[in-house]
């Protein structure tokens, strides 16, 4: 066997020992390649990446608290802050992802390991109401029924955002859709993105349909780059 040979093989059984004393059978302490998921939403949503760059990395605000279960808002996550939501919330159902983005899939294989519930309702293929009807009936499940956590999160968090405006209109828990848009936006300002206007608009037609509206297009749209 060549000299180069052998340093091949020896890098590769090394690598193999490092995986094995690496790899935890703790879910929550695994890595997971987050590259290949984050590409096509930093690719499409340039946003998305600027919100990683000058944000950080764990964006997860939290805009509503309901007897211990909280709503919380953001942008795309990181496999670290999902392993920190089963870490405090336990490997359990107890946590569901709500994903409103519309290039990012989720990090299928670590929510599985987790046990973690994610629902991906990307914009186009679901009216954006849908996303905000989901939270409410998720909010009104029996106590021991509803997430402890329900994070909903889009590319940049424009999308996301607006939908959390509109669960507090429609839950009563803000006075109006301005205040609604205001209170979202000041909890996650310099976190996330969070357009007032799109967020306030949104809150609106949530609250025109569930008192008895129709449902239509108009206002169903977020801008957020092209996410």
């Amino acid at each position: 066997m060549s000299h180069t040979a052998c340093r091949l093989l020896v890098a590769l059984v090394s690598a193999t020992i490092l995986r094995a004393a690496t790899w935890s059978r703790d879910p929550t302490a695994r890595q997971e390649d987050a590259v290949a998921r984050q590409a096509r939403a930093f690719t499409f949503v340039p946003e998305a990446m600027l919100g990683w760059a000058t944000l950080g990395k764990q964006c997860a605000v939290s805009v509503l608290e309901l007897e211990g279960h909280a709503l919380l808002v953001g942008s795309v996550p990181s496999p670290t802050l999902i392993r920190s939501f089963a870490r405090e919330h336990g490997v359990s159902r107890d946590v569901l992802l709500l994903n409103l983005c519309r290039f990012f899939p989720g990090y299928e294989t670590q929510y599985a390991e987790l046990g973690l519930e994610q629902l991906w309702m990307p914009p186009g293929s679901v009216y954006i109401l849908d996303a905000v009807d989901e939270i409410r009936r998720r909010l009104a499940a029996p106590r021991g029924a509803r997430p402890r956590a329900l994070f909903v999160h889009c590319e940049s968090g424009a999308v996301a955002t607006a939908v959390a405006a509109a669960v507090l209109a429609v839950t009563g828990a803000a006075a109006d859709p301005a205040a609604a848009a205001e209170a979202v936006r000041h909890k996650s300002e310099g976190r996330c993105v969070c357009r007032a206007p799109d967020a306030e608009r949104v809150a609106a037609l949530a609250l025109e349909l569930a008192a008895g509206g129709r449902r239509g297009n108009k206002g169903g749209k977020v801008r957020q780059g092209r996410g």
